[in-house]
């Protein structure tokens, strides 16, 4: 099993969470046919952590069942290449997105088409600038960086500016994540006024849709949004 520093992640938590046997999680994402290395590099993070948040919600870990009445699917099939992801830009490779930050973009660990860990590196999806970068930083540093270094918190939990738009339109709830009105990439502002609290699942699908439509030059800043689709995690279109 992956050696996660778990007593650090825990003394940082917002809150307590339930913790669950790692046998049980195992079998979860046994069952979701995920490869043995993914496997054994999740079970011990959701054994312990399952829906964690951290500094006030700017920074969570997505939990395995999802959140059901507000529209948030499970884990696995939030991570189905059918879904959402058809809308990210070309990489080399997919990944598997476990945390996301308040302002809603994702994090997790590259991936093989068979679903096992390519690189112990922190994947992460910029959503609203349509980029995807992967750091050379272990997951097993990762948490601990974050909490011992402010830059750290300020880059990848975009700690300062979660503080910011906070202080003046609440604090999302875990399923949800501050969303720009317009990306800045369109011409949006960088002002309160052009910020919003979105669910997560929606700014993720409608964002990278637009995103994808910007990135063919179907889009120019200044131009009126593009109308795009909602879809569920199976690729159904949602009517």
């Amino acid at each position: 099993m992956y050696r996660w520093p778990v007593d650090t992640i825990q003394a940082h938590m917002d809150a307590p969470v339930q913790h669950f046997g790692p046998e049980d999680v195992a079998q979860v994402f046994g069952n979701a046919r995920l490869g043995q290395s993914l496997i054994d590099f999740l079970t011990p993070l959701y054994a312990n952590f399952n829906g964690a948040t951290f500094f006030e919600g700017a920074f969570r870990i997505l939990p395995i069942e999802g959140f059901e009445d507000h529209g948030f699917p499970l884990l696995v099939d939030w991570n189905n290449p059918k879904g959402w992801k058809r809308f990210e830009d070309a990489k080399a490779n997919d990944t598997f997105y476990f945390g996301s930050n308040g302002y809603g973009d994702l994090f997790g660990i590259p991936i093989s088409p068979e679903r096992e860990i390519l690189a112990d590196r922190i994947g992460i999806y910029w959503v609203e600038r349509y980029e995807y970068q992967e750091a050379g930083l272990q997951w097993q540093a990762f948490f601990p960086r974050m909490f011992e270094t402010a830059d750290y918190a300020n880059f990848f939990a975009r700690l300062e500016q979660y503080r910011w738009a906070a202080a003046q339109r609440g604090k999302p709830a875990p399923w949800q994540c501050f969303s720009s009105n317009v990306p800045a990439v369109l011409g949006g502002q960088t002002t309160i006024d052009n910020i919003g609290i979105q669910s997560l699942a929606v700014h993720v699908s409608f964002t990278s849709q637009l995103l994808q439509q910007w990135k063919e030059g179907k889009l120019t800043p200044g131009q009126p949004l593009a109308m795009v689709d909602l879809y569920d995690q199976q690729g159904n279109l949602i009517r």
